[in-house]
């Protein structure tokens, strides 16, 4: 191992374990897209629709993403295995994150006029979250595990989304939202898909009721977060919510019920890995009534990580300048502690920080020893 890497991986172990002395935890900004440009870091890939477009297209003239959602787009049901083929439009996270991580997605929705079908089965659309698109096999719905073919495609897997179920009296159930977490289980390559029960306290059920919908031609803020690093009942859980304004701070309600909704907690014995932020949709067979289907549009896009308080984010260095990046509190002061000893010995506060936002940095020129840093809040 490189000098330069080493000196950067114990800067970032020793920031993260010993250089804290609060327990309090920061989001720290993965990315952000407000599509005021084209989407160049993002990558489509599914099905055309009947005019030969993608189901997701940039939208220049509004700066936003249009969608377009149909169940029924495509898929081969008399197949075997089925073919499905779902649609995506993705962007890479700049790390990935796993079960053992807290997180947080935000998209502004817009639902399309008319995007009410008569729909009998349980179809969800405008789905978005964070997921893995290595491991996000077709089979979203498990449709092909309900089929007597000697063939199946894989399930859908590691993944944490919003789901908006259109459902009109589908099986005595109506519109609803929901978080699902799809995991990995050991010893079986298929998935686990984690959701809300009525037999948590925690349960919230969103069902609006009969022809009751989410608003159409106006903007919803949804959040959608998972808490793994978290402690106590909300550990491993994850939630999702509309709000009516940008802020979020006031929960949309549809029909007198509030539009949020917890997820049980994911078994410790499940993991997953998520790797892209994406827009989906997805496909099914028709068992029994019409397509879910409809379109809208997404804007301001945005994923945060949830560290702790002081953490070292990065540690750079070149010939002449040493650089630490650390998750901050805005108008909180930290002090930014060297030692020549990992294991001990004088101690010395090279420099104190006020942050101005939840990033701060502290650039210093480079030593010719091995130094080890910490990170304090004062």
């Amino acid at each position: 191992m490189s000098r330069m890497r080493r000196f950067v991986v114990l800067a970032l172990v020793l920031g993260a374990i010993v250089g804290v002395n609060k327990a309090s935890a920061v989001w720290w900004r993965l990315l952000d897209d407000d599509f005021s440009t084209a989407p160049s870091t993002w990558s489509y890939a599914g099905v055309s629709n009947a005019f030969g477009e993608a189901l997701f297209l940039y939208d220049a003239a509004n700066e936003r993403i249009q969608a377009e959602w149909d169940q029924d787009n495509f898929i081969d049901a008399f197949s075997d295995p089925i073919i499905i083929e779902n649609a995506a439009l993705s962007r890479p996270l700049p790390r990935s994150l796993t079960d053992r991580d807290s997180f947080r997605v935000f998209a502004t929705l817009r639902i399309e006029a008319g995007s009410i079908p008569d729909t009998t089965e349980f179809y969800q659309i405008a789905n978005f979250g964070l997921y893995n698109m290595e491991k996000m096999g077709p089979d979203r719905t498990l449709a092909d595990d309900l089929s007597v073919n000697e063939n199946l495609v894989r399930n859908g897997s590691d993944f944490v989304e919003f789901n908006y179920f259109i459902n009109n009296n589908s099986f005595g159930l109506n519109a609803n939202i929901t978080a699902i977490i799809g995991a990995t289980v050991p010893d079986d390559l298929a998935h686990a898909y984690t959701t809300g029960s009525g037999s948590d306290s925690w349960y919230h059920l969103t069902d609006m009721g009969a022809d009751n919908y989410l608003p159409e031609e106006t903007d919803l803020y949804v959040e959608v977060a998972y808490y793994g690093a978290a402690t106590g009942a909300v550990s491993r859980r994850a939630w999702t919510a509309i709000y009516t304004d940008a802020q979020r701070t006031n929960l949309l309600e549809v029909n007198g019920v509030p539009m949020f909704y917890w997820t049980q907690p994911l078994p410790a014995t499940n993991t997953f890995e998520v790797t892209h932020v994406a827009f989906f949709n997805y496909v099914a067979p028709n068992w029994g009534g019409a397509n879910g289907e409809g379109a809208g549009s997404f804007d301001d896009v945005a994923v945060q990580w949830g560290v702790s308080e002081g953490r070292i984010i990065t540690a750079s260095r070149d010939p002449s300048a040493f650089a630490l990046t650390w998750a901050a509190e805005s108008g909180t002061t930290y002090a930014v502690v060297s030692q020549t000893n990992l294991l001990g010995g004088v101690r010395t506060t090279q420099a104190l920080v006020t942050a101005t936002s939840e990033a701060a940095g502290w650039t210093n020129t480079a030593s010719a020893g091995l130094d080890f840093y910490s990170i304090e809040p004062q």
